[in-house]
């Protein structure tokens, strides 16, 4: 309880999560679905937001309890971006905080993410800044290995294009709107001329 409070006060001065939160809109009515939620950070301020209809999933389940201790109402189910447990067309807003990246096949992250998206709904994702990332040190694999908070924390996750994100299958599906680069302090050996996460902001078409 103590990580998480700690987490909600510096989250107000994340440049990804403010990216997040000024993008939801003014309808509180909104359904928002929070892909890779981890502890529920985002979905708690969220609520602080006004939003009531809250919903979140990921691939582990152990946190989730933290959440559910705050808000009753939420509706966590364990998946991942590749096979979302909700219906198609349940969701006004899909959102993301550095989850995304961890995603083998992009393409069928997005086609899933636009399944369970009603038409004109958006996505409001932040995602390891691929650029950034190329420059990292990689396994045997190719994949990036990457450390947080003095490696406190370390992880892998495959290497992705700029054109992985922006691709023929994404275009297919949503129109970009809005695209945000920062640079993001938690992350070691970062370099202030380097933006390290990229956001961005995009609708569903109409099916």
């Amino acid at each position: 309880e103590e990580y998480l409070a700690h987490s909600l006060f510096i989250a107000r001065n994340d440049p990804g999560r403010q990216f997040i939160y000024e993008s939801l809109g003014e309808n509180k009515s909104a359904s928002i679905l929070d892909i890779g939620c981890g502890p529920g950070i985002d979905i708690l301020h969220f609520k602080e937001l006004g939003f009531s209809n809250l919903s979140g999933t990921d691939p582990s389940s152990k946190l989730f309890n933290e959440v559910k201790s705050k808000i009753n109402d939420v509706n966590l189910q364990i998946g991942e971006f590749e096979a979302i447990p909700f219906e198609d067309k349940s969701f006004d807003i899909a959102t993301s905080r550095f989850a995304m990246h961890y995603t083998q096949n992009l393409d069928k992250a997005f086609i899933e993410v636009g399944r369970v998206l009603k038409d004109g709904g958006k996505i409001v994702f932040v995602v390891s800044y691929p650029f950034a990332d190329s420059l990292e040190e990689r396994d045997n694999d190719g994949d990036v290995i990457d450390s947080v908070f003095n490696k406190q924390v370390v992880v892998t996750f495959p290497l992705h294009k700029i054109s992985d994100y922006f691709s023929e299958t994404f275009l297919k599906l949503f129109s970009l709107e809005k695209i945000f680069e920062y640079t993001g302090h938690e992350r070691d050996g970062y370099n202030d001329n380097i933006p390290n996460a990229l956001c961005f902001v995009a609708r569903k078409k109409q099916s």
